[in-house]
């Protein structure tokens, strides 16, 4: 749901996005692997990255991006939420986005929790807000002399206050 609502928000077409997602859960399960991709743009992650891994995600973000005018979404905190409330942000987006020069648009989705929480199965009739912030373009963040880590870093705290602020400003803090 999470998914759509973004999509629908953006005003692009569904077939302009990618999603990146869980290898294991979405490629390796029988009922899954037979029907979601089908009907998404999906690109599997390992959840346990190394080298080999890492690069096969690059080239499967860089293959779909490669006609233009798409994008991918990719959820900073790599699952969805318990509570409602924001867990620490993975390093995902911000390394994507460096290694192939794309900015990260933050979002901010208010009441998809309420309408259809982690394990829930039917949807609830919510109102549900997507808020965009500014793109972030990590060759503007990044100083020549810093560490890729470093870099990653910074744009995933810059990510992270980007969506506190787009929370804060929705919710009149």
């Amino acid at each position: 749901m999470d998914s759509a609502a973004l999509m629908y928000a953006s005003g692009m077409g569904f077939n302009q996005f990618g999603m990146v997602a869980a290898k294991d859960y979405f490629f390796e399960n029988e009922k899954r692997k037979n029907s979601l991709p089908l009907l998404m743009n999906l690109i599997p992650a390992d959840r346990k990255s190394n080298r080999q891994t890492i690069a096969r995600l690059m080239a499967a973000c860089r293959e779909f991006l490669q006609p233009g005018d798409r994008a991918i979404i990719i959820y900073p905190e790599g699952t969805r939420s318990l509570n409602g409330e924001m867990a620490p942000l993975k390093k995902g987006p911000a390394m994507i986005a460096s290694e192939l020069n794309i900015p990260i648009v933050p979002a901010y989705m208010h009441g998809t929790f309420a309408s259809l929480p982690k394990f829930g199965k039917f949807p609830k009739p919510r109102r549900i807000n997507v808020y965009f912030g500014e793109p972030i373009h990590p060759q503007r963040l990044a100083k020549r002399d810093e560490t890729i880590r470093l870099i990653y870093t910074e744009l995933t705290t810059e990510l992270a206050k980007r969506i506190r602020a787009l929370y804060d400003q929705h919710h009149g803090r």
